[in-house]
């Protein structure tokens, strides 16, 4: 018997880091498998909204969802990527025998969380293997550290979508942080006219490199009162929420941000401020619409995920605008640190590069 080959692989140690240690290498097991080398992994929102929090389940393990890498090996009936290929990698994966993902709606798999954590998501380590319809080869313009964006753009694209979004609309984009300024960027590529807001102004000035139509610091100005002047009164018809972290009460400032019968969709996660404080029926007489947002699959027969991918290849997108950190594997915890504190690192994308 040969001996197991190692990789390096990054575990959370329970104590808001993360230890680089030895893992068995995983292996190709099934005949429609795909094992990657993990060339470029992202830290998302949810990564530090979990990385200081208690949680004896999670010790051990290795997450990062964001991600993209090269082929080293493929199953036998694998058709879709060769050795070599650089890939997109989608870490959706479902038990495709629920109802939800009998009808494509595998983001709302009941089983989700924990499969997906067995199989892709191990962005922080050196390898990880998949199905191989998870694998989507890049082209050679395309660069690798771009691709652990898409899973951004493909959840804002179903945000697009479970809006209904029309193209002479105009929306208000909350937050711009790696999810704000995706969404901003789509929203531009599609031809929306966009308000972006946030506390800061580095993330506006590379909201305005995007393009959009106007930018708000709600940290020096009313956000509402803006947006109202700048709408003649009328109002956005709809509001994006992205903030994730500590703005002060950003659900009312969405509502009252929006016309009457609009629509505000909750995609980021805000851990404070979200109770809606001073909420009156003078809202609830609006007909102003309130929907969560929960990650991506499918726009009618369209893989929300590959969307993303072809805007992005066409030219239509600019993920080199958020990416403004890099790290190797073993400075892990020096990337989530930098991510952490924005304000004093202007971080926006921290990415995890393994050349």
């Amino acid at each position: 018997m040969g001996l197991t080959e190692m990789m390096k692989t990054a575990v959370w140690t329970g104590e808001g880091t993360f230890e680089v240690k030895d893992a068995p290498k995983p292996k190709i097991q099934e005949s429609n498998e795909v094992l990657t080398r993990v060339l470029a992994s992202g830290i998302c929102g949810s990564d530090l909204h979990s990385w200081r929090v208690p949680n004896p389940e999670r010790v051990g393990r290795t997450t990062g969802h964001e991600l993209a890498g090269e082929v080293v090996e493929v199953g036998d009936a694998v058709t879709k990527v060769k050795v070599g290929d650089r890939v997109a990698i989608e870490s959706l994966v479902a038990c495709g025998e629920c109802r939800w993902c009998k009808v494509g709606r595998y983001h709302l798999c009941p089983d989700l969380s924990r499969i997906r954590s067995e199989t892709l998501t191990r962005g922080f380590s050196q390898f990880v293997k998949g199905r191989s319809e998870k694998f989507t080869r890049l082209e050679n313009h395309v660069k690798t550290e771009w691709a652990p964006l898409l899973d951004c753009y493909a959840v804002n694209i179903h945000a697009f979508q479970l809006a209904d979004l029309k193209m002479y609309e105009t929306v208000a984009i909350i937050g711009q942080g790696p999810m704000g300024l995706t969404m901003t960027d789509l929203a531009n590529a599609v031809g929306v006219k966009t308000v972006a807001l946030a506390l800061r102004d580095f993330p506006l000035s590379i909201a305005e490199e995007v393009g959009v139509w106007a930018t708000v610091n709600s940290s020096k100005e009313d956000p509402v009162e803006r947006v109202l002047e700048l709408t003649n009164d009328f109002g956005v018809d709809t509001t994006f929420l992205q903030a994730g972290g500590k703005n002060p009460n950003p659900l009312l400032q969405a509502l009252q941000m929006t016309k009457r019968g609009g629509k505000v969709m909750i995609v980021g996660m805000p851990t404070s401020g979200n109770v809606i404080e001073g909420f009156n029926t003078r809202l609830l007489r609006g007909e102003r619409t309130l929907r969560y947002v929960n990650s991506f699959s499918y726009w009618d027969e369209y893989s929300e995920n590959a969307i993303a991918l072809d805007y992005l290849t066409r030219g239509k997108l600019h993920p080199e605008f958020m990416i403004t950190h890099r790290f190797p594997l073993e400075g892990i915890n020096k990337a989530f640190e930098t991510a952490a504190n924005k304000k004093e690192t202007n971080a926006i994308k921290v990415m995890i590069i393994q050349d």
